[in-house]
């Protein structure tokens, strides 16, 4: 009993220790921590929802197409984050390798100075790429968002054709009942507008007597 009293101390030591990472963990760092484990099979990620296999994700389990989508979402999300992390990695290296070569220019060591440059450029060039990169992952981005937003759509109308089936099976109206009735409807206005009209002009014309006076 004293070894199971020592493991669940050791476990309840273990989890504050975790608890204790994740409380003060950066969002690059979750974004990290979830890739891995989704590129490793230990997780999938279901619209805001992440669920976790300790002995990896089953082989028979069924992954739907909506959380496809969503995972691939996902990943774009954090390589658009890790590819602007990288263009300010650059953009810090091209502007130290270009003081250097200032600095080397003015000893008049020219060599020295042309290494700092070409490790300028190569930095632009790489830099260049990138910003290629995410350019193509906002509009995959983009694209992905609007084919899943044009699914629920075409759901929705789906779902609105088939209510508008069962109300006119379960109520036996056809379109001309509808059509019928709502013409009455349209009459009875009418009437209605055109006698208030009236009654408003007769009344309009009458003078009271004590009025004049």
């Amino acid at each position: 009993s004293s070894k199971d009293n020592d493991g669940s101390e050791k476990d309840v030591f273990l989890r504050g220790g975790i608890g204790k990472i994740l409380s003060t963990i950066s969002t690059e760092g979750v974004d990290l921590l979830v890739a891995t484990l989704c590129q490793s099979n230990y997780a999938i990620i279901e619209e805001n929802t992440i669920t976790l296999f300790p002995g990896g994700i089953p082989s028979d389990l069924e992954v739907e197409t909506s959380s496809k989508s969503d995972y691939a979402l996902y990943q774009i999300h954090v390589t658009k984050i890790a590819t602007h992390n990288r263009i300010r990695r650059l953009e810090k290296d091209a502007e130290t390798a270009k003081n250097n070569a200032i600095s080397y220019q003015k000893k008049n060591m020219t060599k020295v100075a042309l290494v700092h440059m070409r490790r300028r450029k190569a930095a632009l060039e790489e830099i260049d790429r990138c910003a290629t990169i995410l350019e193509n992952l906002i509009a995959g981005e983009l694209r992905l968002e609007r084919a899943k937003g044009d699914v629920q759509v075409v759901q929705s109308y789906t779902q609105l054709k088939e209510a508008l089936q069962d109300v006119r099976e379960s109520s036996g109206i056809e379109n001309d009942d509808v059509e019928e009735l709502m013409n009455d409807i349209r009459e009875e206005m009418e009437l209605a507008n055109n006698s208030a009209l009236t009654e408003g002009i007769y009344n309009s014309d009458v003078i009271d007597e004590d009025e004049l006076y």
